[in-house]
């Protein structure tokens, strides 16, 4: 397997430390939290691979590594990467009606690919298995050789049912792939410690990773306990910045500030007065699944013979409820589309939005003006979603992918298109990172524009400053990690990746 220079070291890192005996290592695997481009699937392969080559003897242990990723998308990426780089591993992919239940089957595997809510899914059977009944668990009744948590950040809140659901599964070796390796805090390290075994300071209980670390850092205590961190981190973690070993186009960033309709402020303010949604907290993030992008406002607004039953505070806002009304939002990243199609080289565009209905809504404005879209979205078929990707990169007909963000922003390639447009902040600047990264990455042979929409006067305001705060936050621990350029890796800026 063709590896550039900085991904060999890291799969050297990697594979010397799974050849080290059991009671000499520091953990059971690593962190690979490079940023998102830098090809830690394929570095990932090659370590599979070369576990299963006959000169690495293992006499004794599992042959099959699982790979958890977050949703259908991110498998059939992982089956690309397959086809192209390890043509020869026996991989099933373990997702749908025709998924086999036979352990003997499954440990003969090289790789098996599984989704997280499957994992989940079967936990919750193995817990309340009282007659030992394998066929309804089997990831839970046998050692695997290695666990791979791809977009391992999903784990990052220890109490989930999906955190839970990992620590559970019984491994020789274990990686957490991410681009992203801490979104909130530093407690998101916890539940890869967890994961990984980790035996310094005992930080491989969540208890005492906690104790040690994220408390004190919490209670503004930095010194000791970033300390322990960014030690622990540098025997653990693999970082590398994307500038640092690839050459990247450039990346332009604009926000966009929008003023609200008085229609549009009404109901605004009026939403304010209802607890159904003045009751959620930013720490809903983590509760979010790709099904929740079909929420929306209109669900709370009770409908009497086919006709909104409006409170007389918005009697005069009708117009907002109707699916023909074009916001404020929608009208302003229709009129970014339509400049961007008037450039020079048919440039193409994603739009990233979290509502469904929003992403429809915008698809009807845009053909009015002859541009043609496709949609990425949580409720599609995987083939429906690999046959989006094939129409944006191949067919000129389509010019703007509309992505809904929790489906769209991890472990998909949309180098085809050079615009990003971010309709709506999230509480979490790392997801909307995560979305950008789909063009933004190795192989983009265009300068990024990306569009950051926000509307005056509203939560949006408070999410992006939010934003800011995490980063600064989580800078804190990153910065302390080195990366930098290895000689190797200034060979391959100087000669060309």
């Amino acid at each position: 397997m063709g590896l550039k220079n900085f991904q060999r070291e890291d799969y050297e890192r990697i594979v010397q430390r799974e050849q080290t005996p059991d009671d000499e290592r520091y953990s059971t695997g690593f962190i690979v939290g490079s940023e998102m481009g830098t090809g830690k699937t394929a570095v990932a392969l090659a370590v599979i691979c070369k576990g299963l080559d006959p000169e690495c003897p293992r006499p004794g242990q599992p042959r099959a590594t699982l790979v958890l990723v977050p949703g259908p998308g991110v498998l059939s990426n992982w089956t690309r990467e397959i086809t192209k780089f390890a043509p020869g591993l026996r991989v099933v992919v373990y997702h749908g009606a025709k998924r086999g239940t036979d352990v003997d089957a499954l440990k003969k595997q090289d790789i098996i690919l599984a989704t997280y809510a499957q994992v989940v899914g079967q936990y919750k059977k193995y817990l309340n298995d009282e007659d030992g009944v394998m066929l309804n668990h089997p990831f839970f009744d046998f050692k695997f050789h290695r666990v791979i948590l791809d977009e391992a950040h999903e784990i990052r809140n220890p109490e989930t049912q999906r955190a839970k659901a990992c620590f559970a599964l019984c491994k020789v070796h274990g990686l957490c792939l991410t681009g992203t390796p801490a979104q909130n805090s530093a407690r998101d390290f916890g539940s890869y410690f967890c994961f990984l075994s980790v035996r310094d300071h005992d930080l491989g209980k969540i208890d005492a990773f906690n104790d040690v670390i994220a408390q004190p850092i919490d209670d503004g205590e930095h010194g000791e306990a970033l300390r322990i961190l960014t030690t622990a981190l540098s025997r653990l973690m693999i970082y590398r910045k994307l500038r640092l070993v690839a050459k990247l186009e450039d990346r332009y960033e604009t926000r966009i500030d929008i003023e609200m309709k008085p229609q549009e402020r009404a109901v605004y303010n009026y939403v304010l007065t209802m607890p159904e949604l003045l009751g959620k907290s930013s720490s809903e993030e983590d509760k979010c699944e790709e099904n929740n992008e079909k929420e929306d406002l209109a669900a709370l607004i009770p409908v009497e013979n086919g006709q909104l039953s409006l409170p007389d505070a918005l009697n005069d806002t009708r117009e907002v409820f109707d699916m023909s009304y074009l916001s404020s939002k929608i009208e302003k990243t229709s009129e970014i589309i339509q400049k961007i199609r008037q450039r020079p080289g048919d440039q193409k565009t994603i739009v990233f939005a979290f509502f469904k209905l929003t992403l429809d809504i915008l698809e009807s404005a845009l053909k009015k003006h002859g541009i043609h879209c496709v949609q990425y979205t949580g409720e599609m078929s995987t083939n429906q979603r690999d046959n989006a990707l094939i129409q944006i990169r191949d067919n000129p007909k389509y010019t703007v992918i509309l992505m809904s963000l929790l489906a769209g922003a991890v472990g998909i390639n949309v180098t085809s298109c050079s615009n990003v447009i971010i309709m709506e902040p999230w509480w979490n600047p790392y997801v909307e990172e995560q979305a950008i990264a789909r063009a933004h990455r190795m192989g983009q042979t265009r300068g990024v524009t990306v569009y950051r929409l926000v509307v005056l006067g509203t939560i949006e305001e408070r999410i992006a400053e939010l934003q800011e705060k995490k980063k600064n936050t989580i800078d804190r621990v990153l910065n302390n990690m080195p990366a930098r350029l290895s000689v190797q890796e200034l060979d391959t800026l100087q000669n060309g990746l």
